[in-house]
């Protein structure tokens, strides 16, 4: 579709990019020079390979077949295997995901069925579209009505209720759910 050419794209890390340090922006997103000096990263590895094993799980449509095992094995199989400055840190990484998806495993409902999964969104908002990607969308509710946005962390550390709550990220998120799904909300 059209997109005005005066119109600027604004996403969580644009934001948070500018927040931690506005000379960083200005290198990232104003005079683009990231894309030359790019570097992988190993906990940027990590975190897709986790995002994308969740993202391949969640699609099996046998909620019985959806194991410890089974994450595992797809983690094996969507493992990003760049930026690690070592096989064995590749390898720590690799057990910290295990780990991780684990204990997801044991706390989460894993038998849902997700709405969306990975849903990419660019809404209007004022004088810029406000971009970004939701981890996992559920319809909860009987009746359907309403949904609630899903942020995998795969930090160090579990962010407290106060943390989410206050979290810059699940609340773009939410402004884009809302604005691209209205009649669930």
């Amino acid at each position: 579709r059209y997109m005005p050419e005066n119109k600027k794209y604004v996403s969580y890390t644009m934001l948070s990019t500018y927040e931690e340090c506005p000379m960083k922006y200005k290198f990232h997103y104003v005079d683009g020079l990231a894309k030359l000096y790019r570097q992988e990263k190993s906990y940027l590895s990590f975190g897709e390979s986790l995002h994308k094993t969740l993202e391949e799980f969640f699609k099996i449509k046998d909620v019985e077949s959806r194991t410890k095992e089974k994450l595992n094995e797809i983690l094996k199989r969507v493992w990003v295997k760049k930026g690690y400055s070592s096989e064995e840190e590749e390898l720590q990484y690799m057990r910290e995901g295990e780990r991780l998806l684990e204990v997801f495993h044991q706390s989460q409902d894993t038998r849902i069925n997700p709405f969306r999964l990975e849903e990419f969104f660019r809404v209007p908002l004022g004088d810029f579209f406000l971009t970004g990607r939701i981890d996992r969308i559920d319809v909860l509710g009987s009746s359907g009505d309403r949904i609630e946005v899903i942020d995998y962390k795969t930090g160090k550390f579990i962010p407290t209720q106060e943390e989410v709550d206050r979290d810059l990220q699940l609340s773009i998120c939410a402004i884009g759910a809302m604005k691209k799904f209205p009649a669930l909300y």
